[in-house]
Formats: C-alpha cells, structure tokens, sequence
C-alpha cells in the first residue's frame, strides 16, 4: 500500500535532512590546507548530488521544474528584480552586522582562504561554482523544502523559520554574526520566492551576494 501524500512528503524532508545537515556540518569550507579547485569540486559534486535527489523527489511527486519555481516564463524579469534588489539586500545587510556589532557580537568572519580563487583560471572555475551554488541551494532550500514545510504545516512563518534555519546551518564558519546575517538574506529569498512564486529572483540575489563575496576584493 502507498503511503499517503504527507507521509511521503514528511519522508523526503527528513531523508533531505539526514543527508544535508551532516554534510553541512563537516562542510569541506571547514577543511584546511586544501586549495581551491578541490573545494569547489567538492562543493559542487556534493551540490548537484543533492539536486539529483530533489529531483527525484519531484518527479516522484508527479512535479516538475516549473512546479517548484524554475519557470522560464517571465525570466528575464525575474532576474532583473533579483538584480535590482541587490543592492538594497546588501546594504540591509551592512547595517544588520553594524547592528549586531554594536551590541558587542565580533564580525562575521571572512571567508576561508581555500574559498577565494587565486588564479584566472580559478576565477573562471569560480563562477561555475557561483552557479551551481545559488540554483542547488535555491532549489533545495525555498524551491523543495519551503514548500514541503509549508504544505506539511500550512503556516508560512513556521516554514520559512525551519528552512531559514537550515539554510543558515551550513555558514557557521562565519560566526555568530555571519549566521545572522545569512539567515536573514534566506528569510528573504524565502519572502521573494512566496511572492513571485519563481525561484529565479532569489537564485539571481544569491548568485550576486556570494560573488560579491567571493570575487570582489575586500578591503
């Protein structure tokens, strides 16, 4: 006999679960003395294992890309807000860490140096994994497990608050104050994709935070 439709769903988000949540924890970012080709092929293998799996998940489900938010219908607009909405993201997210400063929290710490592409050919392989990285994490996070949570929960707040959650999980090397602040950035993808009901506004915003990040020099 099959399970019913939220036995199967409540399956596949702990399944997920159980499978990301150590890998977020023994990210290869906490690795040392490993350079960054490695890192970033590990990141990606792990990544688009996981969209393997989703992929299945939605499938089985009767779903497809478009039912969970990658519809290219509309695209282009979608990813001109994402960019539009950049800008004002980051600076909300320099007052947050001011914020959080100010109240004694140290600041996020950077990224570790194995994260940052040394060479021109590094930089290239950088933005495949920018790439990977913000349509894997856009996928699994707001376009599979948000709305997992919310149709196993029927509360929106209770939804984003968990996959918020488990986004920010796997950026504990930045700190107290960088979870914070990557929470925040995933409540607010969260936001955009309940609204727009595509994932291609927040995947553009995610693609333009880490390449801020990971590509633009800091000070």
């Amino acid at each position: 006999m099959r399970p019913s439709a939220p036995r199967r769903q409540l399956a596949q988000v702990l399944l997920l679960l159980f499978l990301v949540l150590p890998s977020l924890g023994l990210s290869p970012l906490a690795l040392e003395d490993i350079t960054f080709p490695w890192l970033a092929a590990a990141v990606i293998l792990r990544d688009l294992t996981l969209l393997t799996l989703v992929g299945y998940f939605v499938w089985s489900e009767g779903g497809t890309a478009a039912s969970i938010g990658w519809r290219r219908r509309g695209a282009g607009h979608e990813v001109l807000l994402g960019a539009l909405a950049f800008a004002p993201a980051l600076l909300g997210l320099a007052l947050l860490q001011s914020l959080l400063q100010s109240f004694g929290l140290p600041p996020a710490r950077p990224p570790p140096a194995a994260l940052i592409p040394q060479t021109p050919g590094d930089a290239a392989f950088a933005v495949v994994l920018l790439v990977v990285v913000a349509v894997v994490e856009e996928t699994l996070f707001r376009g599979f497990l948000l709305t997992r949570l919310l149709a196993l929960t029927g509360h929106r707040g209770v939804a984003l608050t968990v996959a918020t959650l488990v986004f920010a999980l796997g950026h504990g090397y930045q700190g107290v104050t960088g979870l914070i602040a990557v929470a925040a950035l995933g409540l607010l993808y969260g936001v955009i994709y309940l609204w727009r009901g595509s994932l291609v506004a927040p995947a553009t915003m995610h693609f333009l935070q880490n390449a801020a990040g990971m590509l633009v020099p800091g000070p």
